[in-house]
């Protein structure tokens, strides 16, 4: 479905982004990007969403150009940062996107705002929805074209934990329903641990894949403090303080 092949992103001025990248995801997949600031995570993520251009290597989403792949309507973003117009409302932004890749989805704007839980509030405008609330109908326009690849790029990285936790359950949900492949860049082992079937750990300076582990069935489960979930985590974690440089932020 997705393949990244020797991949290398140069910036100008001489910075090296990402460094010979190898990575295939399976359709129906679900892989998280994990690593510390600075390890190229969002910079593969906007090659793969056809937002930048490698400076080797090639990028096929489907066997596609992502380019290529966006233009007919086969990938969903969603950044931290929900991309709402101010003045529209929750189920306007979400036609918006219909208006714009011009592809019918498999449920109206109305429909999928009840399956996210966001019935009543379609006619609020972005300014008064909380930020879960924001980010939903944000990942309600990345979906509702149906897209066979959604792209996460940290969607609930400024949210509190207990919002952060409701809502990875919550995608859990969507994801298990809609059997999109997901790609998702996230600084939270929780996060990665219980949504992922594979994580991705990177390294930085350059960007470079560092290792690769699939995810034990048992961890996948929405209690973060399940004991599976909590041992996955924790060793996780202890590898993942073995590619942070010293004083660097994860």
């Amino acid at each position: 479905m997705i393949t990244v092949s020797q991949v290398s992103k140069r910036f100008p001025g001489g910075t090296v982004a990402l460094d010979q990248i190898d990575l295939t995801v399976a359709r129906g997949e679900f892989v998280s990007l994990l690593g510390p600031s600075g390890c190229g995570k969002s910079t593969l993520l906007r090659l793969l969403a056809g937002l930048d251009t490698a400076t080797s290597g090639i990028v096929q989403v489907g066997g596609l150009a992502p380019v290529e792949a966006c233009r007919r309507g086969a990938i969903g973003v969603a950044f931290q940062r929900p991309a709402l117009v101010p003045s529209r409302t929750a189920l306007e932004n979400v036609r918006l996107t219909l208006e714009i890749v011009r592809r019918p989805g498999s449920f109206t704007p109305a429909e999928l705002l009840r399956q996210f839980g966001l019935e009543a509030f379609g006619h609020h405008y972005p300014h008064q929805l909380s930020g879960g609330m924001q980010q939903r109908v944000n990942i309600a326009c990345a979906l509702v074209h149906r897209p066979e690849i959604l792209l996460l790029d940290e969607p609930f990285g400024a949210l509190d934990e207990i919002t952060r936790e409701s809502l990875t359950g919550w995608l859990r949900g969507v994801i298990s329903a809609t059997g999109q492949t997901v790609v998702l860049v996230t600084h939270s082992v929780e996060e990665a641990v219980t949504l992922s079937h594979r994580i991705v750990l990177m390294r930085p300076d350059p960007g470079r894949i560092h290792s690769v582990s699939e995810v034990p069935a048992a961890a996948r489960i929405g209690d973060w403090t399940a004991p599976a979930v909590v041992a996955e985590v924790t060793h996780l974690r202890r590898r993942l303080h073995g590619v942070v440089p010293a004083g660097a932020a994860a």
